[in-house]
């Protein structure tokens, strides 16, 4: 068929012999039968050592269609009665594969339906008809696609795409519930190609794409709605254009087709509509229990495909959309795991693909708020790639992609004529905001002449969005800023104070911190820089800069600059003249290379997962059951120092009775803690920095103190009674000596007590925070907030809500508050007056322990 039409248009020549061909199909087979042990339908065949493959390659595409031709007339006629010719007949329909991946260029004019019968003829020795899958359907449609590209759609070629689509071959393969279902070969897609060249060329009537009762639909639905029938068919060809984004990232021909689509649509319709789509899903309320659903799982692709179409957007609109978006999808389902990983990457991919460092604030937030281990992963790829492009450090293009949102030191104001939308960032990091108007009157809510005005609503409505994203991207940055510790960054003062310093958001955390500029530790107060005695410090420009760490840092200068800090009111935005440090003995810088100082504590496992999670480490949760080790480990790298640690942690051996649901023991034990070079070798205490040591350790310490069960409450006797080698590790730890982290909290406490209301009530003693009660008296141990009754020694339990803690000159605002430190204080609180406690279970135990 295929060398009648090109000899009569001219193209072959009639002396040309088929039997050429013949003769290089043969010698390709004898090729592969010769070098492949296994020969099927499904098996992979290597063609690129055989010598006639090569040649076949280096034809002109005329040429190349002739052999086409030979090929499709001998597998569809030739017969075969022995395994040889079996397996020749695989080897030619693994060659009709290559041939059609290859750009042929077919005449104008020419019959794909006729190659199309051909391709699908029967052999003689098969009786069963042969399935769209049984041929290379898809590429077969990829040479339609470049026919109507080069040439523009032809009546023969739209007749044949028409008939082709409506084929009942293809019919078996579409179903009715996702429009583009396949099997084996994409046939959904490569149909949804054919009716895309027919939408784009021929304005032809799309299949309907089927939205059915589900929220996802519901919501489409709805909008679709208020559209005529030709706007809601141009939908139809977007939505079986992109419920094709079945595959990890998108092809640039997917994106292509997408492009072209949408500028039928209008490309300012489209976008409004898809913000306002996926702004809608990301807000749908879905439980967390086992077996809940964020979006139904048959309208994800379709989704996907949305969120891939947002990358020809780089608008600031566009990009917050789609990091709300991506923070739901990572919402843990149990069960489940994330709601919906394959959509949340999607949008993870698009904002690594914005323009220049447009996307790498919101990839920041996302790695901080998702606790999916394989994400942060994921997210921390695309920050480094984006960076090496840019030739900067990941931490170098992280600083500079925060956006000043407008800011000018922490302040914006937003006008609405005759008033103003004050925003101000507050010393304790949260957003104060209040309205003014011309006359000067301040006032917090909304004002009823802007409540009426539907214009003035919709510019609250995004300032209230404004503010979020604020508030978001100044808690990030928070803790972007504290992991500098572990990241060796230094600047020039110059490059810093542009940075930072003139940074309207990046300054309101930078000026309350103490930074080494060379060998002076200096804060930035009243745009000067001083001295812990406040002395101004004149600097050329040219000096490096650094994040002070109190490491290396005598004990006295400490104490000066926490008197400093608190005499400028100066509540610091992460911890850091009170931070805790970890310094290494003599012995451990000579020889150590693993301790067990943090050792056999006894940890919730579950919460020793999100913990760790949360500040960077992995950790993979202890199976109780099958092919398992008993030990584990909780682990961190750090790229920059060439380092990785690992926190051992072992099964527990007191009770095989700590297992839930799910197998996973309840608890764990510490073990040793190992650091090892890139090569795996494990590396002596004494040559890793000494900050990193410390912060590594201070995470440690922070993993111990929140997630040991000494922090439960007073266990009841049946708990007891079935854990106890529990037990005696829990009233070893509720009342031993205090960590690191809490003496940096008795620390403050020693600031603090002073100026508290009830402070003349309390007093600290050794371990503990002594509480003077109208009854009794109480020691509260500062380390696990547990309490003992002074007298008797005897431990005393209650829940009590969280106190407003009142202090004078509101000085507690100046210190961080932890959660322990919180428990204390709330604790402290009520018990000054335990005369007046009511609780059935306080009172109860006073009564038994005398």
């Amino acid at each position: 068929m295929l060398n009648k039409l090109l000899k009569n248009i001219g193209i072959l020549s009639a002396s040309k012999k088929e039997s050429q061909y013949d003769e290089m199909l043969l010698s390709i087979e004898k090729y592969i039968l010769s070098s492949e042990k296994y020969i099927y339908a499904g098996t992979d065949l290597s063609f690129a050592n055989c010598p006639q493959y090569q040649e076949l390659k280096k034809l002109s595409s005329s040429e190349k269609l002739e052999v086409l031709d030979v090929l499709v007339h001998k597998i569809s006629t030739v017969e075969f009665k022995d395994e040889v010719g079996l397996k020749s007949y695989y080897i030619d329909i693994h060659l009709l594969n290559k041939l059609l991946r290859f750009n042929l260029r077919f005449p104008n004019g020419y019959s794909f339906l006729g190659l199309f019968n051909q391709l699908y003829q029967p052999n003689k020795c098969f009786e069963l008809p042969l399935h769209i899958p049984d041929r290379p359907f898809s590429h077969f449609v990829k040479q339609i696609e470049h026919h109507v590209s080069h040439y523009g759609l032809d009546p023969i070629t739209s007749a044949d795409i028409k008939a082709l689509i409506t084929h009942p071959k293809l019919s078996q393969y579409l179903t009715n519930d996702s429009s583009k279902a396949y099997w084996g070969p994409d046939i959904g897609k490569a149909v949804n190609k054919l009716e895309t060249l027919l939408f784009l060329n021929d304005k032809q009537l799309a299949t309907p794409y089927v939205l059915d009762d589900g929220r996802v639909s519901t919501i489409l639905n709805m909008s679709l709605a208020e559209l005529t029938f030709a706007e809601q068919n141009q939908w139809h060809v977007i939505f079986n254009h992109l419920s094709t984004a079945s595959t990890s990232k998108p092809s640039k021909s997917f994106i292509k087709t997408a492009q072209l689509i949408i500028e039928q649509l209008g490309t300012s319709a489209y976008q409004t509509r898809v913000i306002e789509w996926i702004t809608a899903i990301s807000k749908l309320k879905f439980q967390t229990v086992a077996g809940a659903e964020f979006v139904e799982e048959k309208q994800v692709n379709l989704l996907k495909g949305m969120v891939w179409t947002l990358s020809l957007f780089q608008d600031e609109k566009t990009l917050q959309s789609i990091e709300l978006l991506t923070e739901v999808c990572f919402k843990k389902i149990i069960g489940k795991g994330a709601a919906s990983t394959s959509l949340g990457n999607a949008g993870i991919y698009v904002l690594a693909q914005a323009n220049g460092m447009a996307g790498i604030n919101y990839l920041s937030k996302l790695k901080l708020n998702i606790r999916q281990t394989n994400t942060q992963k994921l997210i921390q790829k695309y920050i480094e790639k984006k960076a090496n492009s840019m030739g900067m450090s990941t931490a170098r293009i992280e600083e500079l992609s925060v956006p000043t949102f407008g800011l000018i030191n922490g302040k914006l104001s937003i006008d609405f004529d005759y008033y103003q939308f004050q925003i101000a960032l507050s010393n304790s990091g949260g957003l104060d905001t209040h309205w003014g108007n011309t006359d000067g009157k301040i006032q917090k809510t909304t004002p009823e002449w802007i409540k009426k005005n539907d214009v003035y609503m919709d510019k609250l409505k995004d300032t209230r969005s404004l503010c979020k994203q604020i508030k978001q991207t100044f808690s990030a940055q928070k803790h972007r800023i504290d992991r500098l510790y572990t990241e060796n960054m230094q600047w020039t003062l110059s490059s810093f104070s542009k940075t930072y310093l003139q940074h309207g958001l990046l300054s309101q955390i930078a000026n309350k911190l103490i930074w080494k500029v060379d060998d002076n530790l200096v804060i930035f107060v009243s745009n000067q820089w001083k001295n812990v005695q406040g002395q101004v410090i004149d600097f050329t420009g040219e000096e490096t800069v650094e994040l002070w760490h109190p490491h290396d840092t005598d004990n006295c200068v400490i104490t000066q600059w926490r008197s400093q800090l608190q005499h400028l009111q100066i509540q610091q935005p992460i911890k850091q003249a009170f931070r805790e440090c970890f310094h290494l003995s003599e012995f451990e810088i000579s020889n150590q290379l693993t301790t067990d100082k943090l050792a056999k504590h006894i940890l919730k496992q579950h919460q020793l997962k999100s913990l760790a999670v949360s500040k960077g480490w992995a950790f993979q949760l202890l199976v109780a059951m099958g092919d398992r080790s008993g030990k584990g480990h909780v682990s961190r790298s750090f790229p920059e120092h060439k380092l990785t640690v690992k926190l051992s942690v072992n099964e527990p051996s007191y009770s095989n009775t700590d297992i839930n649901e799910s197998w996973m023991w309840n608890y764990v034990v510490t073990d040793e803690v190992t650091f090892f070079n890139e090569e795996a070798g494990v590396v002596n205490f004494g040559d890793v920095p000494a900050i990193l040591f410390s912060e590594i350790f201070r995470d440690i310490s922070l993993f111990i103190e929140v997630a040991s069960i000494g922090r439960e409450p007073l266990w009841e006797d049946e708990k007891a009674e079935k854990l106890q080698g529990y037990k005696d590790y829990w009233h070893l730890y509720s009342f031993g000596e205090l960590t690191e982290t809490a003496k940096s909290r008795k620390n403050i406490l020693e600031r603090l007590i002073p100026h508290l209301t009830l402070g003349h009530h309390m007093s600290l003693d050794g371990s503990f925070l002594v509480i003077s009660g109208k009854i009794n008296n109480y020691k509260i141990h500062i380390g696990s907030a547990q309490i003992l009754i002074q007298k008797n020694e005897q431990v005393l339990y209650f829940e009590t809500q969280k106190t407003n803690i009142k202090s004078k000159d509101n000085i507690h605002s100046l210190f961080e508050i932890d959660s322990i430190l919180l428990a204390i204080l709330s604790k402290a609180h009520v018990l000054v007056d335990d005369d007046k406690i009511k609780y059935p279970s306080f009172l109860a135990q006073l009564s038994a322990r005398g």
